[in-house]
């Protein structure tokens, strides 16, 4: 029979192996947990830690990709992908509207709104493909960076005293789906 002296060191050895690789594996762990019954726990949880529960969960529910995930992995590469779609919408938008006539005093507000948004799109992707499952703590801040991209093109439209409602709901819409990517990558343990 092991003496108590023994079993504690043995104890204190799993627990010190287990802390020092559980940060860099916890992770890849979480992948292998199929979510089942609990992904809309952690759907919930997730829109919890947004700035608006309701449009995420309406969003986290209406996709297929989150509706069909199967590991925590799945599930946040699923909200990041959203994210990324919806931006290259709006900056298709961005780049009609640049084309419009009508529209010439605020061409360069609108150049920066696309290069934002474009910067945005990279990153959604950068961070679904490489961050994610590497480091979610690059990945949390490459995504909360992006509030400040959005800034860019609000301020650059209002310096430009453009009226366009469809870039401030555009805009507005983006903000969530960027908060949504950022629970994400603040780990949907």
């Amino acid at each position: 029979m092991a003496s108590p002296r023994n079993l504690l060191a043995y104890s204190a050895k799993i627990l010190f192996f287990f802390l020092i690789f559980s940060s860099s594996s916890l992770h890849a762990t979480l992948d292998l947990i199929p979510l089942g019954s609990q992904l809309t726990k952690i759907k919930e949880r997730a829109c919890h830690a947004t700035d608006s529960y309701r449009f995420c969960m309406k969003r986290l529910n209406r996709n297929p990709e989150t509706s069909s995930a199967s590991t925590v992995l799945s599930l946040e590469k699923a909200i990041l992908q959203m994210g990324e779609a919806k931006a290259v919408k709006i900056q298709n938008s961005i780049n009609e509207m640049h084309e419009d006539p009508t529209l010439v005093a605020v061409k360069q507000a609108l150049d920066v709104c696309s290069a934002s948004y474009q910067s945005i799109v990279e990153t959604f992707e950068k961070v679904a493909e490489l961050e994610l499952e590497e480091d979610l703590l690059s990945a949390n801040y490459d995504i909360m960076v992006l509030f400040d991209e959005i800034g860019y093109c609000e301020d650059a439209l209002a310096k430009a005293t453009a009226r366009l409602p469809s870039m401030a709901i555009a805009n507005r819409a983006m903000k969530h789906f960027i908060s949504m990517a950022a629970a994400a990558t603040n780990g949907l343990q």
